[in-house]
């Protein structure tokens, strides 16, 4: 799952990235056999009501206009003591994760942490670029932390997070107990504020984050993806905690499909749904607004779905990008809205 680009100068970053993924196979629309050769893998049969297929049919063209470049951006040397600083790293000497702090940190001011996961084949670094985040966390008052996955055998990184994204040989790293040994160090180490831990990603890494929000719920108050899913079965998600959720989906993407994939993913749609059961909503949910997400799709051409009556200041929102693909050239202002959503939310689980 190759990260998004965005219009900037590492154009052949994101073409290494994305060539990357189609070495691996890894694709939305990539067959699974069974023992007799058979394919057993076709698209989830899942209505998507914000959509109509005219309006599909008259963006698809546009999604690969999205494929451009990637703004480069530089790594700051770690820290190496023990005092926070302004960056620093956190985990286990051969797997640190850089933790970046506003200029005018002050520790006796409890901060809300945003750990951000990166699509496969991606960095932390150019997951940052593509969403712009850390330069935002002065003028917005955030802790955000940028782990790293594990290299496979190709050497792509990447989060084992279900079935289906993204351990494809096999080797089971335990990426769960990972995101908590970096969660318990921060709160030890800085005044990060434990009910407003918030998690974002994109493809594998939107996986990866349902993935914590379905094991550990009841420490996260918020999660964020784009273009990703969760598991296939309900059942493989325990109810810890009550969660606020925004899922971000190109009606478009041809890498994770918006309406799943049978046994692999479920549709956007029902992912949102699932939520909102969960988080004891009235279970009705309506457009209320459009916006424009993606910069090369004219018009507004984003629906945002909100689903009603949920209680203690949940929100669970479905943004369908109606011709957006996997990798969408973002406006500029899409990260201050997923912002807007992240920082008003407190874990309503919170003791």
């Amino acid at each position: 799952m190759p990260i998004a680009c965005r219009s900037g100068l590492a154009l052949l970053i994101c073409i290494a990235l994305i060539v990357g993924a189609a070495c691996t196979g890894d694709v939305a629309g990539s067959s699974t056999s069974n023992s007799d050769g058979e394919n057993d893998v076709a698209i989830e049969d899942t209505a998507a009501e914000d959509i109509s297929a005219e309006d599909i049919s008259n963006q698809d063209d546009l999604s690969s206009q999205e494929d451009t470049g990637l703004a480069d951006a530089d790594i700051v040397d770690d820290v190496e003591d023990n005092f926070p600083g302004l960056e620093f790293t956190i985990g286990p000497d051969d797997r640190p994760a850089r933790v970046l702090l506003p200029d005018d940190y002050d520790a006796s001011q409890p901060l809300p942490v945003i750990f951000l996961f990166h699509g496969y084949t991606a960095t932390s670094e150019v997951q940052d670029t593509y969403f712009d985040l850390s330069p935002r966390r002065q003028e917005r008052q955030f802790i955000i932390v940028l782990p790293e996955g594990l290299e496979d055998s190709t050497g792509q990184q990447y989060w084992n997070a279900t079935d289906f994204c993204c351990d494809h040989y096999g080797d089971e790293p335990d990426d769960v107990g990972y995101f908590l040994e970096l969660l318990d160090e921060l709160l030890d180490r800085v005044a990060a504020d434990a009910d407003r831990i918030h998690l974002m990603g994109h493809s594998n890494g939107h996986f990866f984050a349902n993935r914590l929000a379905c094991d550990h719920g009841s420490r996260i108050a918020t999660v964020v993806g784009l273009g990703g899913g969760g598991h296939w079965d309900g059942d493989d998600c325990p109810e810890d905690g009550r969660i606020s959720m925004l899922h971000i989906h190109g009606t478009a993407d041809a890498v994770i499909y918006y309406t799943g994939a049978i046994g692999l993913y479920r549709s956007a749609r029902t992912m949102t749904d699932r939520w909102a059961e969960r988080n004891a909503c009235s279970g009705d949910s309506s457009i209320y607004d459009n916006i424009s997400v993606s910069s090369v799709i004219f018009g507004d051409e984003t629906t945002r779905r909100s689903y009603d009556d949920c209680p203690d200041d949940i929100s669970v929102e479905l943004w369908s990008v109606v011709g957006g693909s996997h990798m969408p050239v973002l406006e500029e202002d899409v990260t201050d809205r997923i912002l807007d959503f992240i920082l008003s939310k407190t874990n309503p689980d919170a003791q």
